[in-house]
């Protein structure tokens, strides 16, 4: 995981309900191995943001949203 992946990757489990965290460190970190083999496409990307979404504490779901969206366009 490179540091910025790892920044996203604290940043989205620690704003992520209780009982999804282990799901989401499990969504994140097979996307990362996809980003670093050259596999990762758009609609990873928005399957993530989709599977994500329904995890993120109520309270967060603004913060979550936008830095999801700001990941993704650097990654595109």
């Amino acid at each position: 995981m490179n540091p910025g992946q790892k920044q996203f990757y604290d940043f989205i489990v620690a704003r992520v309900e209780d009982e999804f965290v282990q799901a989401a460190k499990d969504l994140l970190s097979e996307n990362f191995r996809k980003q670093d083999e050259g596999t990762f496409t758009t609609d990873d990307i928005l399957d993530t943001q989709e599977a994500l979404l329904p995890m993120i504490k109520p309270e967060a779901m603004n913060e979550a949203g936008t830095a999801m969206a700001l990941f993704a366009s650097r990654l595109v």
